[in-house]
């Protein structure tokens, strides 16, 4: 019994010195690193489009080298739409030329619908003070109605 506990501890000890190890293999697939003035330029160009969003979020932003040499980046980014009260993601492929950002293509990923029976916030509103002492009177006679009934008594709820 004693020989196969260390023959089996042998053996993991071989496979776990064996295996590669999972960052070294995962490390070539990593993401590349963009500057950020070249995420802010994007986000620039979006603004331009539309004046009213506001960023949120950079889900994600890849650099693709095209054909002819020149660098595209495919990115999604989340706005929040400031004068419809709306988050949006929306697919951007852009080009850069300088100091400015071009946009290829823009496609939102969800279109978020206003919901008609939404009211506008209007302000508060308040109630009089007696229509409020009047409510808490009342409440408070039933509650006191409902102590004084006899002990085998049960509440409906």
């Amino acid at each position: 019994m004693d020989r196969v506990v260390i023959v089996l501890l042998a053996l993991s000890l071989v496979y776990l010195t064996m295996r590669k190890p999972a960052a070294v293999s995962n490390f070539a697939t990593a993401p590349i690193a963009v500057d950020r003035d070249i995420i802010q330029r994007i986000i620039e160009a979006v603004q331009e489009k539309e004046p009213g969003w506001v960023p949120i979020n950079t889900v994600y932003i890849n650099p693709v080298v095209s054909d002819q040499g020149t660098t595209m980046y495919e990115s999604r980014f989340m706005f929040y739409d400031k004068f419809k009260y709306l988050g949006t993601q929306v697919d951007v492929q852009s080009a850069i030329t300088g100091n400015k950002a071009s946009i290829v293509n823009m496609t939102p990923v969800s279109k978020p619908q206003a919901d008609p029976n939404i009211n506008p916030f209007t302000g508060p509103t308040y109630q009089d003070y007696d229509e409020i002492k009047k409510n808490f009177n009342t409440q408070l006679d039933d509650y006191l109605a409902m102590a004084k009934r006899p002990e085998g008594f049960q509440t409906p709820y």
